[in-house]
């Protein structure tokens, strides 16, 4: 069985941002065969200023 992995990355997609960055992002993906990794971090949270960010 062949295998092949691909990666395609993105930054500065917001939960609220326009549709059409996602839309282009996710363009031509076979949502059967993919794998979508979330990582979200602002260093301004009070989190983040309590731990010296």
């Amino acid at each position: 069985m062949e295998t092949s992995v691909r990666f395609r990355t993105t930054s500065g997609m917001r939960s609220n941002g326009d549709g059409a960055a996602r839309a282009e992002a996710t363009r031509g993906l076979d949502l059967g065969q993919t794998l979508f990794m979330v990582c979200s971090k602002s260093f301004r949270t009070v989190e983040s200023q309590r731990c010296g960010g």
